[in-house]
């Protein structure tokens, strides 16, 4: 199975605070998670965004833009893996697991720029066990 046929489910949830979305990849068991230890949390913080604190209009355009271009410079070669994504409260968290977290920064750097900079931060957290991606996982309706 290639990274493209994985599928991805999509859900609402809501904190005691704010309403969310979530989109995560359905990684099968026996996909090789050791290969890739190193977890980069990438933070969009929404300049438009509706009363949910969800993305509207040209922010949601950039948004769709930034994503294909994360994708293509990280999993073309299955260097890095787009696991999962969580929208609310004014910003999307795009969540990556990688081996080389110089690279996946070197290929952000290195990837079609828009004019201003991307409104983004980044945390790297070690996370071979995929936990952050399991716990978000459990919180889908069924789990």
């Amino acid at each position: 199975m290639t990274w493209d046929e994985m599928a991805w489910t999509i859900a609402e949830g809501r904190t005691d605070a704010y309403p969310y979305l979530l989109r995560i990849r359905q990684v099968p068991p026996g996909f090789p998670r050791q290969r890739f230890p190193q977890r980069l949390n990438i933070f969009w913080s929404l300049a438009k965004a509706d009363e949910k604190g969800y993305p509207t209009g040209s922010e949601l355009q950039r948004l769709h833009a930034f994503e294909e271009r994360l994708v293509a410079a990280m999993e073309s070669d299955q260097f890095a893996m787009l696991a999962l994504i969580t929208t609310g409260r004014r910003e999307r968290e795009f969540v990556f697991y990688t081996a080389n977290p110089d690279e996946f920064l070197r290929r952000l750097t290195n990837m079609p720029q828009e004019k201003n900079p991307y409104p983004i931060k980044i945390h790297l957290n070690q996370d071979a066990h995929w936990r952050y991606y399991e716990g978000e996982l459990s919180r889908l309706p069924g789990s």
